[in-house]
């Protein structure tokens, strides 16, 4: 099976042509289905999916991998220009948990924009994701992955990240993430948006889950929030693990995408406007 990505929105651009946020979207070509997994912060990736000659009226599911803002909030562009408004939307039942960050002097809201009172008043198709494996469509190996078993000892929660629970704001562990996990038939390619469970946690759940090799990780790694201790460590086991492509964006940061390049030889950097045929 053939796998195309094409990144619609991100930190950087390839193109003038493009616009750039503080955000990720990706289209995801493979065994004849269409994803749209995350939607950026403003909704220019819809302008840019027309630029690219991307027909997102084809979309056949939307994923939104996590809570955060710059991946979650272009959902409310996408609804009200909608090229497929029949293409339900794959969140986690845990995906309206709020969101701050903790900025030492206050905690800032980094959640959605909308609830699950706008979702039934949009009348959006919704499906919410309970199980840790959970299959996208029935004549394709296509996954959604979450509740990532955190067996890295390096990749530890970030303490200002904040979820509140029960009336306290607690340490976020992430319940919510997950990631696209498609089987080629050689191997898995796997697709974070953030990664805030951790890349290297999530390609060993998704090996160990689906028992095949990952040969392609695509996505955001969260260096941008990481001591250069945790920083180098990453880099040392992406270059290291065998994974022959690692495509790395978003929240990597300009200090990651550097480290990545240094000493990563199988990485690449993306930007708005790259296409990955996989």
């Amino acid at each position: 099976m053939s796998v195309k990505l094409s990144v619609l929105i991100e930190n950087r651009t390839l193109s003038p042509q493009l616009q750039c946020e503080n955000g990720f979207s990706a289209f995801v070509e493979a065994g004849g289905h269409r994803i749209l997994f995350d939607t950026g912060d403003s909704g220019a990736f819809l302008q840019n999916a027309r630029a690219m000659g991307v027909d997102l009226s084809q979309t056949e599911a939307v994923v939104l991998s996590h809570a955060h803002f710059d991946h979650s909030r272009g959902f409310l562009a996408w609804r009200e220009d909608c090229p497929a408004p029949e293409a339900p939307l794959y969140i986690h039942r845990y995906f309206f948990t709020p969101k701050y960050w903790d900025q030492e002097v206050s905690y800032y809201y980094v959640g959605n924009a909308f609830g699950q009172e706008w979702i039934n008043e949009k009348k959006v198709p919704c499906a919410m994701v309970s199980r840790e494996i959970h299959p996208l469509f029935e004549d394709a190996p296509i996954y959604l992955l979450s509740g990532f078993e955190r067996v890295c000892p390096f990749e530890q929660p970030d303490p200002t990240a904040l979820m509140m629970l029960g009336g306290e704001y607690r340490t976020d562990d992430f319940r919510e993430e997950m990631a696209l996990a498609i089987d080629d038939g050689e191997g898995l390619v796997v697709l974070s948006g953030c990664s805030h469970c951790g890349p290297v946690n999530i390609c060993e759940s998704a090996r160990r889950r689906l028992g095949k090799p990952v040969r392609a990780f695509v996505g955001g790694t969260h260096l941008v929030a990481c001591d250069e201790e945790r920083a180098r460590q990453t880099v040392e086991w992406f270059a290291a693990s065998g994974i022959p492509f690692v495509g790395v964006c978003h929240c990597t940061g300009e200090e990651g995408l550097a480290r990545f390049a240094a000493g990563c030889p199988q990485s690449r950097a993306l930007a708005s406007g790259s296409v990955l045929e996989l």
